[in-house]
């Protein structure tokens, strides 16, 4: 009896701070997700933004990359096959 008594105690010893560990995790998990969902306007894009830019000149078709983040010319100008 007093063996099976300590081997209660034991468990239940083991066991309570992993259920208060994860009482803490879940009350926190929803004021987190609604911080981040508030917070939409201080989003950054951490990738530039590259698009083509293309003229014509005496009838062909010219293309050069620009980063438009940085507002500088990528490469030269090349003609369109």
């Amino acid at each position: 009896m007093k063996k099976k008594l300590m081997i209660i105690l034991f468990v239940l010893s083991v066991l309570s701070p992993t259920t208060a560990f994860a009482e803490a995790e879940c009350t926190t998990a929803p004021i987190s997700s609604s911080v981040s969902a508030n917070n939409t306007d201080s989003i950054m894009p951490l990738s530039d933004v590259i698009v083509w830019k293309v003229k014509v000149v005496n009838g062909k078709t010219y293309r050069r990359r620009y980063n438009a983040t940085k507002k500088q010319w990528i490469g030269d100008w090349e003609l369109v096959p």
